[in-house]
C-alpha cells in the first residue's frame, strides 16, 4: 500500500495585505472604565472588599 502525501494547494493571495496591529491592540481596544468595573465585579464575587481612590 502507497500513501500519498500532497500539500494543499496555495491559499489565493487577496487585494488586502497583513498589517500588524501591534502587540498592545487589545489592551488599547478596551475601555478602562469597563475594565475596572469588571475586575471590581470580579474580585467581589470572590468574596473581597474594594475600595479604589483615583491617582492625584
Amino acid at each position: 500500500m502507497r500513501w500519498n502525501w500532497s500539500t494543499p494547494a496555495t491559499p489565493r493571495r487577496t487585494a488586502t495585505p497583513y498589517i500588524d496591529l501591534g502587540s498592545d491592540y487589545y489592551q488599547r481596544l478596551l475601555d478602562p472604565e469597563r475594565r475596572t468595573r469588571d475586575l471590581v465585579r470580579q474580585l467581589k464575587a470572590l468574596g473581597h472588599d474594594v475600595t479604589l481612590t483615583p491617582v492625584a
